[in-house]
């Protein structure tokens, strides 16, 4: 029965080692309290993004963790800020996402 799940441990562990994706490497602390809040990040930075891989999973799509932050990495924003006419109280902004792909379209909807 173990032996069923324990491609599920060992995916963890090969995220904890990939320094692209975020692992626990480089740590540059040398006191106690901050080598606790770094691994309180990690673990966070971990948990997110297994909820991001069950929610890609979820729909229907199957990529890898790497995968995903590179597409969603190439999505770019743009804000343009119009400067105040006459009588007007805030400045308009407008949000503009750079052209995307079907595929980070999908990652964005789910």
């Amino acid at each position: 029965m173990a032996y069923r799940s324990q491609y599920i441990i060992e995916d963890v562990f090969k995220e904890i080692k990939n320094r692209v994706t975020g692992s626990w490497w480089p740590m540059n602390h040398w006191t106690d309290s901050n080598i606790r809040v770094h691994g309180l990040y990690f673990t966070i930075a971990l948990l997110l993004g297994a909820l991001l891989l069950r929610r890609v999973k979820q729909a229907r799509l199957h990529l890898s963790m790497k995968r995903v932050l590179s597409e969603l990495d190439a999505i770019r924003e743009v804000v343009n800020i119009y400067s105040r006419k006459r009588r007007q109280k805030k400045e308009h902004k407008q949000t503009v996402l750079t052209k995307t792909s079907e595929l980070q379209q999908h990652l964005l909807s789910s």
